[in-house]
């Protein structure tokens, strides 16, 4: 935070001795009382001592003493940031900048202090002025795009980390700032790059290896991934993300046992942390830990009830233990929580084809209850938000079998039977799987052996 200068006693801080420099400043006020001066730098080396009420104390005489200081009216204000009295903070910036109207630190610090209160548009007026006074200083562009970025104005964001690098080349947070944009803009090589050097400048910098890991693991660079996560880890073993996020890592990397001892450190540094719970609930599913995962996908959903995935997940746990009404009711849950959501975001790609493919998993549970028309409706709502899904319309066959629509659930298995499902499978395939399943649990139908005979020609 910037501090004024100040003459004899602040080359004792500058040594750090900071004990002889408070000495120094009580024995000025002992000799004159009326230094305002005094009190206020005294206030400077209160606050660097971490006793920040004695400093607020030491700034308050100041301003009694002289109420057109503005630097003790900016220094307090950075005290009054630091006790996290944000109010207090900001008029006592204001009443700094009305003494003063060209004190550029001012301009900064506030902009901090409204950034901090969810005022982004006045924190960037703010930091816009704090540059205009003094276009040298980094620290304002870097503040700037702190508050572009929340603004969602990455591009301008970008541009300001860039000016915050020229000015000033080895400001670590900056390239840090940087390498976030970066990555938001799905410029993954360039933000991996701008961690990196951000890491250079600052080797201890725990925030930079934990999202060079987010990019290392999105760039499928998986073992790097984690030895970032490790590092980030051992920089700062209280962050429950890190531990989260290597557990994603080594789930990939099929490191299972791994993975659920690194969920449950995250979950024991954060015992409210919902989607640890829930991956951690995937992990236990994937060793066959079924009872266990329901637990942990209940626990999830108590944390975060809006969780669609969660209730997915769980939705698939409780299918496999042959619990399908219950299932049904947790994939009717994800797809509500998701409907919500696109009321906010109806043109939202990603959410559109999860619905889809939610309304297709939910069509195939319902014929497991015999909800043979719901399922049909099932398909149909899946088809309206994404009808390129076409798998979904295996559902459909079936839900047309069992309602008594030969013809339709035929032709249905006659325009996809000859097509890829996947790599490594066809449709044919994958609907005398389906066939087999449905009749295994006494789903039958008297056309099921037609079907089979058209689909093995």
């Amino acid at each position: 935070m910037l501090r004024p200068s100040t003459t004899e006693a602040p080359c004792f801080s500058k040594l750090d001795r900071k004990a002889e420099a408070l000495a120094s400043y009580d024995k000025a006020i002992e000799l004159n009382p009326e230094d305002a001066s005094a009190f206020n730098n005294r206030g400077t080396v209160l606050d660097d001592l971490d006793r920040k009420a004695e400093a607020l104390a030491s700034y308050d005489k100041a301003i009694e003493l002289n109420p057109e200081d503005a630097s003790a009216f900016y220094n307090r204000g950075n005290v009054l940031d630091d006790l996290d009295r944000k109010a207090e903070a900001l008029a006592s910036y204001d009443k700094a900048i009305e003494l003063n109207p060209e004190y550029a630190a001012a301009f900064n610090n506030r902009g901090n202090v409204l950034d901090d209160l969810d005022r982004k548009a006045e924190a960037l007026a703010s930091y816009d002025k704090a540059i205009e006074l003094n276009p040298e200083d980094a620290s304002a562009f870097n503040n700037r795009g702190n508050v572009l970025d929340d603004l969602d104005r990455k591009a301008e964001a970008l541009a300001s980390y860039d000016k915050t690098i020229e000015l000033n080349p080895e400001y670590a947070s900056a390239f840090y700032n940087r390498g976030t944009v970066l990555s938001k803009l799905d410029r993954k090589a360039e933000a991996l790059a701008s961690y990196d050097k951000a890491i250079e400048l600052n080797p201890e910098y725990a925030a930079a290896f934990y999202n060079r890991g987010t990019v290392l693991s999105k760039l499928d660079r998986k073992a790097e991934a984690l030895a970032s996560y490790d590092k980030a880890i051992e920089l700062n073993p209280e962050d429950a993300s890190a531990f989260y996020n290597r557990g994603n890592v080594l789930d990939d990397l099929d490191r299972k046992a791994e993975a659920l001892a690194s969920y449950d450190k995250a979950i024991e540094l954060n015992p409210e942390y919902a989607a640890a719970f829930n991956n951690r609930g995937t992990v236990l599913s994937k060793l066959d830990r079924k009872a266990e995962a329901l637990a942990s996908y209940d626990k999830a959903i108590e944390l975060n009830p809006e969780d669609a995935a969660a209730f997915n997940n769980r939705g698939n746990v409780l299918s496999k233990l042959d619990r399908k009404a219950e299932a049904i009711e947790d994939f009717k849950a994800a797809i509500l929580i998701k409907e919500k959501r696109l009321i906010r975001e109806p043109s939202n790609p990603k959410l559109l084809n999860s619905l889809a493919n939610d309304y297709g998993s939910l069509a195939w549970h319902l014929l497991f209850t015999k909800q043979f028309k719901e399922s049909e409706e099932a398909v149909h709502k899946g088809f309206k938000y994404d009808p390129s899904e076409i798998w979904i319309n295996m559902n459909l066959a079936w839900a047309y079998l069992f309602q008594g629509h030969f013809d339709q659930a035929k032709k249905i298995c006659n325009d996809l039977k000859d097509k890829d499902y996947n790599e490594e499978k066809s449709f044919r395939d994958v609907f005398l799987e389906d066939l087999k399943e449905l009749e295994d649990v006494g789903i039958r139908h008297p056309d099921m052996k037609k079907i089979s005979l058209l689909l093995k020609v």
